[in-house]
């Protein structure tokens, strides 16, 4: 690889990490948090320099929203499990 930095994404883990030169990040995920926690995840660069953030947002909301969508009961399941734990189940 031949970039300075690589930013990657759809694991929905966040992760910062410097190789050599080189610089590995990944802001987590607004949505569907996988960090262990129920917190919305991004990140910021600014002059130079990246950092990870996260923040609170209404997780009781969110999941009114999607049981609303009428999605099979147990993809409902694993999805607000998601939502409500930052976590997928083991299983």
């Amino acid at each position: 690889m031949t970039a300075d930095v690589l930013l990657v994404g759809h694991s929905h883990m966040p992760f910062l990490g410097r190789f050599g030169n080189q610089t590995v990040l990944n802001p987590g995920s607004l949505g569907q948090p996988r960090a262990g926690e129920p917190r919305a995840s991004y990140a910021v660069w600014q002059d130079g320099t990246f950092t990870l953030r996260s923040f609170p947002y209404p997780v009781e909301d969110t999941v009114a929203k999607l049981q609303a969508l009428g999605f099979p009961a147990a993809i409902e399941e694993e999805l607000t499990t998601i939502l409500r734990t930052g976590a997928v189940k083991a299983g």
